[in-house]
Order: C-alpha cells, then structure tokens, then sequence
C-alpha cells in the first residue's frame, strides 16, 4: 500500500511539474496594421513567449499624410511592446496633411514686398515677405506682435493672417534767435510727415530790425512743413542793429 501511495505521489508532482513547464512555453501573437495613409515598418505579424516583448515596429505616414495614434490610444509612432500576455492586434490611423493660408496686409503707410497670399501644406514654411514703408513712414510692428519687417513664416500648423502697421515719421523744427531779437511762437516743434508746424514770427528787439532766416526765408511770421530733405530744420532769423 505504502509502494502505491508513494508512486501516486511521484506522479502527481511529475505532472505538476510537466503542467507548469507547459505554462512557461506559451505563445502569443502581436499583429500590427495600417489604416490609409501609411505603413508598418517592422514585424506587422510577430510570436512572443509569455513574459517577453515584441520587436519594435514604426508606423510611417505615406507622402501627404500624417501619423495620428494606434488603435489602444498611443499617440507615438514607434512601439515595443512589452511582458506579453495576451494576443494583441493594434493598427495605426493616419490623416490626411491639411493646407493653410497665409496673407499678409498693410493698415497703410506701407507696402508688402513678396508673396502676400500664400498656400502651405500643413508643417511647411510660407515664403519671405517684408513689410516696407512709404515715404515719410515708418515700419512698427506686424498685428501678431512680430517687430522684424522681414518674416518668415515657418513650421505652419493653422492660417496666417496678419496686418503690418506703420506711423508717420515725426520731425524737429527748431527755431532760434540770436542777439538783436527773439521767436514769438513755439520754437521747438514736432512735426509728423504732411503737417505743418505752427506759426511763429521773428521780433526784432528795439534798435534792431528782422532781415530775414538763416534759409533766405524774408518774412519775419512762417509756418513750415516737414522738412524736405527728411532732416531736422534748425533756422535762426537774422537781425541787423539800426543805426
């Protein structure tokens, strides 16, 4: 009786152990697939053990497409699967690569030098464009905050429109008087491009009398625009002593 039992017992652990050998060699299959747009690059069709990890596989946007995430969620192109347990089937989603516009205006007082309305694939680079500003103004700032006249813009993933801003430029009129008299009016101006300063008058100082500004100008009462050549005007009236 006693042979009997122990035989059974040493069948029993056998099999215990043939069982749990069995166990660790199990299989288990990863399948990967693509949707339009792309491929897989890799093992699409691979056997693992239990415990083990696949092999990494990419997926890989076709021309006019992009990568968007797997079937489980992941969102990163490549993978590797890990401690495998189970048959898996993942696939990849691609979508189609959007076109974005690009424009690019002036709010006046310049112009756009380049390609002003532009098409782009979606992570493209638009072309130059420069923002150049007429006579008598200035370039400020683009409408999106950008300071450099000349922009490029790059990477695009949304439309561009954006305006260039400009100012007109703002000049010095400077009056002065020597000894023998002295400028009635504001003698120091700022004048902005097309204006007109105001109106000032040269006054002799009794036992003087005006005889015309530095410029040739005769009447001792002006009013000047901007200056012509772009600079600051310095003019002094000149006054002779009477004898």
């Amino acid at each position: 009786m006693k042979k009997v039992l122990t035989l059974i017992c040493v069948f029993v652990l056998a099999l215990s152990v043939m069982t749990l050998a069995a166990c660790g060699n199990d299989t288990y299959t990863l399948t990967y697939s693509a949707g339009d747009g792309g491929y897989i690059s890799g093992r699409s069709a691979q056997t693992v053990r239990e415990g083990d990890d696949g092999s990494r596989v990419v997926a890989v946007a076709d021309d006019g497409y992009v990568f968007e995430r797997w079937s489980d969620g992941f969102d990163v192109s490549v993978r590797t699967d890990r401690a495998v347990n189970a048959n898996m089937h993942f696939k990849a989603y691609f979508r189609p690569l959007g076109k974005f516009s690009a424009r690019y205006v002036s709010a006046g007082g310049g112009v756009i030098e380049g390609k002003t309305e532009q098409t782009v694939e979606e992570g493209g680079d638009c072309s130059a464009v420069k923002a150049v500003a007429d006579d008598g103004y200035r370039f400020v700032i683009w409408s999106d905050g950008m300071t450099s006249a000349v922009r490029t813009d790059a990477d695009v993933v949304g439309n561009v429109f954006v305006t260039a801003v400009f100012e007109k430029t703002t000049y010095e009129l400077l009056y002065q008087a020597e000894q023998g008299g002295y400028i009635d009016g504001n003698a120091r101006q700022e004048v902005q491009f097309g204006e007109y300063g105001s109106l000032v008058t040269a006054v002799a100082n009794e036992g003087y009398e005006f005889a015309g500004w530095s410029d040739g100008i005769e009447s001792a009462t002006r009013t000047d625009p901007k200056p012509q050549n772009g600079e600051e005007i310095n003019i002094y009236p000149v006054v002779e002593k009477v004898n």
